[in-house]
């Protein structure tokens, strides 16, 4: 973990490719995840005017979170939580719409 973040303090032209497929930081990669799990949460929060249980939002968000971990590139310039905040978002509004669809066709 010590040569990640000593990685970031380069000038952005020396630093080195740091997407998380690429390189294969697993254990990078589930810290990234286990640190962002009150985002997922936080944003789930604002999803249950929706009469969808707790459960599955989270679960969803859980998924998204996972995705955008594994899609984040930081030479991009975003920060990963403002990145997984809209992919999380993104996910839990297809619920919700999955979800309306469902109760409006019975």
């Amino acid at each position: 973990m010590k040569k990640v973040k000593c990685m970031l303090n380069f000038p952005q032209e020396d630093r080195p490719a740091l997407s998380i497929r690429s390189s294969g930081h697993d254990l990078f990669r589930d810290k990234l995840i286990r640190s962002n799990l009150n985002l997922v949460i936080d944003i789930a929060r604002s999803f249950s005017d929706y009469e969808i249980l707790a459960s599955e939002l989270i679960e969803e968000g859980i998924n998204r979170l996972s995705e955008s971990a594994d899609r984040f590139n930081p030479q991009n310039g975003y920060r990963f939580s403002t990145y997984a905040a809209w992919w999380i978002k993104h996910g839990l509004s297809e619920l919700v719409a999955s979800k309306k669809k469902n109760l409006n066709a019975a």
